[in-house]
């Protein structure tokens, strides 16, 4: 997902502009880890829960 994210926005931003490119794939990239983590979390949480309805 994160990938193709980057390669949409070198297309409109095109790499000419290295500052803004390099933010830009630097945000994607932050915001891919936060998707994982909340994933993660949600996993965690559901185990958690399945734990609960098991006892």
């Amino acid at each position: 997902m994160a990938d193709e994210a980057v390669h949409t926005l070198a297309g409109i931003v095109g790499k000419s502009n290295t500052a803004l490119w390099e933010q830009c794939e630097h945000t994607i990239n932050s915001l891919y880890t936060l998707q994982l983590q909340l994933v993660k979390l949600a996993y965690l949480r559901g185990a958690e829960d399945r734990e609960k309805m098991l006892r």
